[in-house]
């Protein structure tokens, strides 16, 4: 009977949340499925590790959660209520409670439909030989895999979190003081939960509205900079625990069909608006492949370019080929470097 993979994570279930703690030393190899494309080609040639908005990935599901509707619209009714309903119309251009309401709602719908924008995601798997996904995500096995060292990923995120971090210090466009800021302790590598139940934000989203009417509240119609201003700098200096249940659960959890594929991902802030570029994808870091796997209908032009890169940076190359036995066929690889 062959051993299953020991897990190098842990999940703690909780009553509201599971919380995933990676255990860095014991990631496994990991492996990047590429088909062949000007842009995958001069990453492999740069050791560069790119990574994309999940509004862009084949599966437009990826990356959302849901929530009680009739509930959150309910908060808010109830907040707009209690508050100054008049500065409320004011920021608004309403007419009464109703119209607030369905703006304020419709507005933080629409900030969290978008904020898949706000993150970038690089994916990898456990598996090389995947019938499936060398069809998917390498051009119908006439691309490359490559595979990576799990530790030297993680270390990788972790430094594109800390440098991320260092540019939203330098950028800062409201002047808010970070000298207190507690940092959180965020894995930014993990692994995929397969499921079929998404994650109920019901729960978060109420904190967002709270985190809002705060700011509304602190709002001066005169100098709404100020307000904002103010409003940034409180909650950078409440020093609150970063609760990253939401934002797990969105990017890394996905429905139990696509299991097969026993994904990893590596994500990170999209800083590009920062940066003040729009583009969806970002180069996390540099690190070396540890081996290359050419697709088994891989074209000999696109070895010959693949085998003189990975000769260039002495790596060793093995060639997919199905192997047929009596009743079923696998993927199985050939060193031919």
């Amino acid at each position: 009977m062959v051993k299953k993979q020991m897990k190098a994570y842990q999940e703690i279930k909780g009553k509201d949340r599971t919380q995933i703690i990676i255990e860095r030393d014991r990631i496994p190899k990991l492996f990047k499925y590429c088909s062949i494309t000007d842009n995958n080609l001069s990453a492999f040639l740069h050791d560069e590790i790119w990574a994309t908005s999940p509004n862009r990935f084949n599966d437009p599901y990826d990356s959302v959660f849901c929530y009680d509707k009739n509930e959150i619209i309910k908060y808010i009714q109830g907040k707009v209520i209690k508050g100054d309903n008049t500065k409320y119309k004011a920021i608004f251009n309403t007419n009464n409670i109703k119209e607030t309401v369905d703006k304020i709602y419709n507005d933080i719908i629409e900030k969290l439909d978008s904020g898949r924008n706000n993150y970038v995601v690089s994916c990898f798997s456990e598996k090389y030989n995947s019938e499936i996904m060398w069809a998917h995500y390498a051009g119908y096995a006439k691309g490359f895999v490559l595979e990576y060292s799990g530790i030297e990923l993680y270390d990788l995120s972790l430094d594109f979190y800390r440098y991320s971090e260092e540019i939203v210090k330098k950028t800062n466009y409201f002047g808010v003081d970070f000298s207190n800021l507690k940092q959180p302790i965020l894995s930014t590598i993990m692994p995929i939960i397969y499921t079929n139940k998404k994650y109920n934000a019901t729960k978060q989203i109420k904190g967002m509205i709270d985190e809002l009417f705060e700011l509304y509240d602190n709002t001066d119609l005169n100098n709404q900079f100020e307000g904002l201003q103010k409003f940034l700098y409180n909650k950078v200096n409440k020093q609150e625990d970063f609760d990253g249940t939401l934002l797990y659960s969105s990017l890394c959890n996905k429905r139990f069909e696509w299991r097969y594929e026993k994904e990893w991902r590596i994500w990170g802030y999209n800083i590009n608006s920062l940066l003040l570029n729009l583009s969806p994808h970002l180069c996390m870091g540099k690190l070396k492949a540890k081996a290359l796997y050419l697709g088994e209908y891989i074209s000999e032009y696109d070895k010959i370019a693949l085998l003189t890169i990975a000769n260039n940076k002495n790596i060793p190359v093995y060639q997919m080929q199905t192997q047929v036995n009596s009743d079923r066929c696998k993927l199985v690889k050939n060193k031919i470097l």
